[in-house]
């Protein structure tokens, strides 16, 4: 509740797109080194190594905050809403089925420099 400039209480609704889940924490450990090498007098050769997630530690995504189903449709194409069956509960609501990063990445690279 918020007191306007009359002193009197409006209710006030959290707007919808500030609402958000919230999942498991999210960490990654990116590492890159470089190497240059000079070969001639204007002419290097640098060697790059690039790892994203480093210790492929998982990052797991939100979890499925989905209850109900929409099996069916009208006659206009809109879903109408069914019963929820006690297995989709089991299998899909709450659970996480996806990460939110990918796995490690190694990448490796040579550049030369003229």
């Amino acid at each position: 509740m918020v007191k306007d400039g009359l002193g009197l209480r409006i209710p006030v609704q959290p707007l919808p797109f500030l609402v958000s889940a919230s999942g498991p924490k999210f960490v990654t450990f990116d590492f890159s080194a470089m190497k240059t090498t000079n070969l001639r007098e204007k002419l290097k050769l640098q060697f790059r190594f690039e790892a994203f997630n480093f210790l492929n530690h998982p990052v797991f995504g939100i979890p499925e905050p989905v209850l109900d189903c929409c099996p069916d449709f009208d006659t206009a194409g809109r879903p109408v809403p069914g019963a929820v069956v006690n297995e989709s509960l089991v299998s899909v609501f709450g659970s996480i089925g996806h990460t939110a990063a990918d796995n490690r990445q190694l990448q490796f690279a040579l550049k030369l420099i003229w």
